[in-house]
């Protein structure tokens, strides 16, 4: 019964790799993603002074 639960165990475990690699990403993600790092990096620039 012991092999019987690991097999089962490993099984799903496979099959839940397999969906997590297998399906694309949500497509509003990296938008949002690409959104936040502009807003850094205009953060970022506006705050550099120009050396003197």
């Amino acid at each position: 019964m012991k092999y019987i639960f690991i097999a089962v165990g490993c099984w799903l475990l496979l099959n839940l790799l397999f969906v997590v690699l297998v399906t694309p990403p949500r497509s509003r993600r990296p938008r949002q993603l690409a959104r936040t790092i502009h807003a850094v990096k205009k953060f970022i620039m506006s705050r550099r002074q120009p050396p003197t």
